[in-house]
């Protein structure tokens, strides 16, 4: 049982099937005689359930609108040169030390199986692809001003914030607290993995996440992304059909 606030309580079931902003949740009402009950959905989208108050244990569905005020998608200023400003996490978590979701560099969904043949960027020449609804999958389904960092973007967080490994930051998740040189402010990136075919390799042992900048050598398979373990952390090229995690930025 959720309490929603006001006394107002809802059994939710957890099969919840959502496709970018549709969500279809099982509902039964416990205390009604009310018309609607504001949430906050998982991707940080207030949902108002509208339903007959002489009916219970109906199906509702809604479609999540965007509540600029109650986002959960906090930007972090980490005083870096240029100004920008890194997501707290990643896309598909809701929290910090959450792995979330896995992405085909320019795809906008996860997928059972990542390979060449299904990714819709291979073989396509196709620009630094930051801001570009059309294959930012921040851009797409965060909106306000939110995108996939640029290769020099993610280097300045390389160079300009102080990286510090951590075995069990939270939840025994183990990866990086990027922290700020000028301010108290930090992030965290967890050691999300990689995913090739059918299978997830190295959570909790790397981390790979992508930018928004094709590779210049082999500009129609590949792009940039940084990579990092307990040892070390780099920017090297990988083929646009893995799934590797994305950090949103804002200016």
């Amino acid at each position: 049982v959720q309490k929603m606030g006001y006394d107002h309580y809802l059994y939710m079931d957890e099969s919840i099937r959502k496709t970018q902003m549709n969500i279809y949740m099982i509902c039964s009402i416990i205390e009604w005689g009310y018309k609607s009950i504001d949430i906050l959905g998982k991707d940080g989208f207030t949902v108002d359930i509208h339903f007959d108050e002489n009916k219970i244990s109906d199906v509702v569905s809604f479609t999540t609108l965007k509540n600029e005020e109650e986002s959960i998608y906090e930007a972090i200023d980490l005083g870096l040169p240029s100004g920008l400003k890194w997501a707290s996490f990643n896309v598909g978590a809701i929290a910090l030390e959450e792995y979330g979701d896995h992405f085909a560099w320019g795809e906008l969904t996860t997928k059972e199986d990542y390979q060449s043949s299904n990714c819709v960027t291979n073989d396509k020449e196709i620009a630094d692809i930051s801001g570009n609804p059309e294959y930012d999958v921040a851009a797409s389904t965060w909106g306000d001003g939110w995108r996939i960092p640029t290769v020099g973007e993610m280097n300045e967080l390389m160079t300009e914030c102080k990286w510090t490994w951590y075995d069990n930051f939270k939840k025994g998740v183990s990866g990086y607290k990027v922290e700020s040189k000028t301010n108290d402010n930090f992030i965290f990136l967890p050691t999300s993995g990689f995913c090739v075919g059918i299978n997830t390799f190295d959570e909790g042992r790397y981390g790979y996440y992508w930018t928004s900048t094709p590779y210049e050598d082999n500009a129609n398979t590949a792009a940039y992304y940084i990579e990092f373990n307990v040892n070390a952390g780099l920017i090297d090229w990988g083929l646009r059909r893995n799934g590797f995690a994305v950090r949103p930025v804002k200016d």
